[in-house]
């Protein structure tokens, strides 16, 4: 009792989802048979299957759907052959709704894909070879294949020796010159058959037991990446399969600095696998490929500009002295100080700050005779740089008055090195 009510439960769900009525008709072609024969037409070219729900459909219906979709001849009673020959060009799998089909039909759907002779019954030798030739790998639905038809199979696709029963050395090697993965089908291949595969193509070095050194180089010299399916590689198997492919440095434990630098010559995006690079790789890595600094925490001045053609740096306020027998301004670690040479009050009216190519006002403020004001202003600034020998234009300009005497004035900038602000 409880399993129907299961089983009710979820036919009532399937029909929810679904849209399906009580006829098995999904809902949104409910009333597809009372549209007029032009709407019919349209939803056709559209949605080809919809042929199933219409009701005796005229000739151009069905021709339409077919060209469409040739899966469509599957609900069509007695196609014409106008109509399977439609369907078959449009889709070769759909030859296996049609019965009888005709010699062209059959050619037409094999050129397209071999493995389709498994809906053709009784194919002739020249449709087995059309089909070994078009996918190697259809030889598994051809019963007792002649040798000129494994041949054809393997030249095309190596694999396809998987479904060959007691190959010839010939086939063998046949199939792994096309193809290296195809080593995994033969019982104890012979070293030549090893060496050829996996200079075919790297990853076949994963099939073949206790690889000599040599089949090691030639795996990772075709595809470096096919250093995961080795063990214990030696150093030198381990450097040629970073100069094929820097991404696989992520297969090496403890790689020395020379395999990291290879690494990222060959391509820059292998430094993501590098833990705290040094600034040699940085540079190698961002030469290689720029976008590599995307994976590059704190990097260098040099770094960015080789990579981005500019560098963000903190801006550190430099040494810096101006003064005359009244006031006197230098900047010390960092800081500004400002001195009151004179037995009287200074009042500094404005004081300019010049960064690069900014400039930083700072408010006004009295300095005690002889006394010393230590001025906070920003001390670290971010600034943009385009070369190593660019010079930043550091410096002061000051309005003051003494006393109630006139407003005197002193300005000076410097230039400095990249080194000198940093």
């Amino acid at each position: 009792m409880f399993n129907k009510m299961i089983t009710s439960i979820l036919i009532t769900i399937l029909i929810v989802i679904n849209g399906y009525s009580d006829t098995k008709i999904p809902s949104r072609y409910a009333t597809l048979n009372s549209l007029s024969k032009s709407d019919k037409l349209i939803i056709l070219k559209k949605d080809p299957l919809s042929i199933k729900y219409i009701k005796n459909p005229t000739e151009e219906m069905k021709l339409i759907a077919v060209k469409g979709n040739g899966y469509a001849i599957k609900f069509i009673k007695k196609p014409t052959e106008d109509m399977k020959l439609a369907a078959v060009k449009q889709f070769g799998s759909s030859i296996q709704y049609i019965e009888n089909p005709t010699e062209k039909m059959k050619f037409i759907a094999l050129k397209q894909n071999g493995r389709y002779i498994g809906y053709i019954k009784n194919p002739t030798e020249k449709m087995k070879l059309t089909a070994l030739k078009q996918n190697g790998s259809s030889i598994q639905y051809i019963k007792n294949p002649t040798e000129e038809m494994k041949l054809t199979a393997l030249k095309q696709n190596g694999s396809s020796l998987e479904y060959i029963k007691n190959p010839t050395e010939k086939m063998k090697l046949i199939a792994v010159k096309q193809v290296g993965f195809a080593i995994q089908y033969i019982k104890n291949p012979t070293e030549e058959m090893k060496l050829i595969a996996v200079k075919q193509v790297g990853f076949a070095i994963e099939y073949i037991e206790n690889p000599t050194e040599e089949m090691k180089l030639a795996a990772v010299t075709r595809h470096g990446q096919a250093l995961m399916d080795i063990k214990n590689p030696t150093k030198e198997v381990q450097l040629a399969a970073l100069k094929n492919h820097g991404y696989s440095l992520q297969y090496i434990k403890n790689p020395t600095e020379e395999m990291k630098l290879t690494a990222v010559k060959g391509n820059g995006y292998a430094i993501k696998f590098i833990k705290n690079p040094t600034e040699k790789i940085q540079l190698a890595a961002v030469k290689s490929q720029k976008y590599s600094i995307d994976y590059i925490k704190n990097p260098s001045i040099e770094v960015q500009l080789i990579a981005e053609g500019k560098a963000i740096i903190l801006f550190k306020k430099p040494k810096y002295e101006l003064s005359n027998n009244l006031i006197a301004i230098k900047t010390s670690n960092g800081k500004l100080e400002i001195k009151n040479n004179t037995k009287q009050f200074i009042k500094v009216i404005s004081l300019a700050e010049y960064k690069g190519s900014d400039i930083f006002n700072i408010p006004t403020f009295s300095i005690p005779p002889e006394g010393i004001k230590t001025v906070f202003t920003t001390s670290l600034t971010k600034i943009e740089v385009h070369s190593l020998e660019e010079k930043i234009i550091f410096g002061y300009a000051i309005e003051y008055k003494v006393g109630n005497n006139s407003i005197k004035s002193l300005y000076k900038t410097n230039k400095y090195s990249i080194n000198d602000i940093k």
